[in-house]
């Protein structure tokens, strides 16, 4: 009774859900979690091998606590790796116990240990960076990926998720809805397998899936520190103001804000220069996998072509916005 309320959006928290909270509960328009749009990625090149990953094949990526993963979704990670030949799964490195004991699991699974790979801790940036390495994130169930998430998403790595019932098993999906990628979020074991075994064998949806990611990354809500800003402070004046008046908390529901050109514009100019794109569009060969990740394979002016073309993932101006410069800007 000692905590008046708690911040949420309506996918972690729907409305039905209400009466299990204690709290009154403050709904954000977008996403309750706040991301820092000014995070540097590392543009330091960084090779699969490096990393001990497989030069060719599909990599499978979840870097969520290794306490995250229950058998329900490593059941399904087994069977994915089973069938998409040449694939391996990239999981954090937590300690050697955790090793020997995911790689025991896969033995019994029938998937050899050795196409497990743990990635070593690194620097926020270089890790922000070896993402563009993987070619899928996969979330866990019971407690979903939350600031993992959010840097794969940062990063330019596709997030598939399943939508559960409490407030951590539902992060992934308050996440994937402000950066307008509702097309990831699954409701069953059956639909996130699916798709995940889609995406993998589907070298062109893929690609298409982490183009209207780039394009979304800069201009939808989700990275948009400042509007989120505007929305938490709406939400604690309303709060306090309930509190001033003499009234018991109850259910806030802060109004979004629609930013102006001139806000665009000024956010724009504000950011400009902050965080480097170029990790996303690496302008070289094809290199003839058809698994190697989308960023290799497209240059800025190319994505830009794509999207004129009206595939329905945003707009040449969206995209130049997730740029945060146009092409009639000096670079």
């Amino acid at each position: 009774d000692f905590i008046d309320y708690i911040i949420a959006d309506k996918v972690v928290i729907p409305p039905i859900h209400q009466p299990s909270y204690r709290e009154s509960i403050i709904y954000l328009p977008y996403s309750y979690q706040v991301n820092d749009n000014t995070r540097v990625i590392s543009e330091r090149s960084l090779t699969r091998i490096e990393m001990g990953l497989p030069e060719q094949g599909f990599v499978f990526c979840c870097f969520n606590n290794n306490y995250k993963i229950s058998p329900s979704e490593f059941d399904i990670w087994m069977r994915l790796l089973k069938k998409v030949e040449g694939s391996v799964l990239w999981l954090l490195k937590s300690n050697k116990w955790v090793e020997h004991n995911l790689r025991a699991e896969a033995e019994i699974r029938k998937v050899s240990g050795d196409r497990l790979v743990f990635a070593e801790r690194l620097p926020q940036a270089e890790h922000l960076g070896r993402h563009k390495l993987a070619d899928l994130f996969l979330d866990t169930f019971n407690y979903n990926a939350h600031t993992t998430a959010s840097d794969a998403l940062w990063a330019g790595l596709p997030v598939v998720t399943k939508l559960g019932k409490g407030f951590a098993a539902r992060v992934a999906g308050s996440l994937l809805s402000a950066i307008d990628m509702p097309e990831l979020i699954t409701e069953t074991e059956q639909e996130y397998e699916s798709l995940i075994l889609d995406l993998a064998t589907n070298p062109k949806r893929l690609g298409a899936i982490k183009l209207k990611l780039a394009a979304n990354r800069l201009s939808k809500p989700l990275f948009n520190t400042e509007l989120f800003t505007k929305h938490l402070e709406d939400g604690y004046q309303r709060a306090y103001q309930q509190y001033f008046d003499g009234k018991e908390p109850e259910a806030i529901y802060v109004p979004e804000q629609v930013w102006t050109a001139t806000q665009i514009a000024t956010f724009k100019a504000g950011n400009k220069r902050k965080t480097t794109h170029s990790h996303l569009f690496l302008p070289k060969e094809y290199s003839g996998d058809p698994y190697a990740s989308v960023f290799n394979h497209y240059t800025e002016a190319e994505v830009l072509a794509y999207l004129e073309t009206g595939w329905g993932m945003g707009n040449v101006e969206d995209l130049q916005l997730s740029f945060l410069y146009g092409p009639d800007d000096e670079q």
